[in-house]
């Protein structure tokens, strides 16, 4: 997010939330039905003060850090063996365009066969999400290389290995990230539906919990947390992409 916009986005998000307290004062909903914009606040507030905040962050956050970071490891280094390898991708793609449609989150009963009741199936569940992306994008990403450019390189003498590091791997970097915030955000999808549906501690065992009992501003609470969260992932992999690819030059924006 540019800085000299900053004041956009901050004014757009607390005319949303004091329209949001309007309607809900205005109209007299019911806090069941839908929470004012300070009481969901306050709840979130009374989250932290209880020390559960932290620990649910914790547990939410290791097991989107491990799936994330071990199903981008594999989708990435499949995506460019099957990209950059015209027999390897005759021989792979299909079965991954096969199975990429089914639905991760009907996997849940088969994880927690193989798995267990505890981290490890929430871990391989967001692995199985992201692979595909990871791989698919990566793929794409290497297929997109300019095929003069590396007849050009070969023309020069330069070796397929050097081509792939020096001039392929590079190219693709900004889709590999695309693909990474995509994949950070259904690490979030995957992780919280998975913490809902078995869990001890998370945010999603937090909104669960709370949905039980009817407290719909807690319910709110931990949404909030989880938009928060995610979009400091989002500007973190936005950070990183930026230092990691320095040569890619954002286009230029207007005033």
């Amino acid at each position: 997010m540019k800085s000299r916009h900053l004041h956009i986005s901050i004014l757009t998000v607390f005319i949303f939330l004091a329209g949001w307290e309007l309607v809900v004062r205005g109209l007299g909903i019911q806090i069941v039905i839908l929470p004012a914009p300070s009481l969901v606040v306050s709840a979130l507030y009374a989250y932290l003060l209880s020390g559960d905040l932290v620990s649910d962050v914790l547990a939410t956050g290791r097991r989107i850090i491990l799936g994330l970071g071990l199903g981008s490891l594999l989708g990435i280094g499949i995506g460019l063996l099957i990209g950059w390898y015209p027999r390897l991708r005759a021989a792979f793609y299909p079965l991954v365009a096969a199975t990429f449609p089914i639905p991760k989150i009907a996997l849940v009963p088969l994880m927690i066969i193989w798995f267990g009741l505890w981290d490890a199936y929430k871990i391989v569940l967001v692995v199985s999400g992201v692979f595909y992306i990871m791989v698919i994008n990566t793929m794409a990403g290497v297929n997109g290389v300019n095929r003069v450019t590396i007849m050009a390189c070969r023309n020069l003498g330069a070796r397929d290995s050097d081509i792939f590091r020096k001039v392929a791997l590079p190219a693709s970097l900004p889709i590999i990230f695309a693909a990474l915030r995509i994949s950070f955000s259904v690490s979030f999808i995957l992780v919280i539906a998975a913490e809902m549906i078995i869990s001890e501690v998370g945010i999603g065992y937090f909104i669960a919990n709370a949905g039980q009992l009817l407290e719909t501003e807690k319910v709110f609470a931990g949404l909030a947390l989880t938009a928060i969260l995610g979009f400091l992932g989002d500007q973190l992999i936005g950070w990183a992409e930026k230092h990691l690819s320095p040569w890619q030059r954002p286009t230029r924006s207007r005033p």
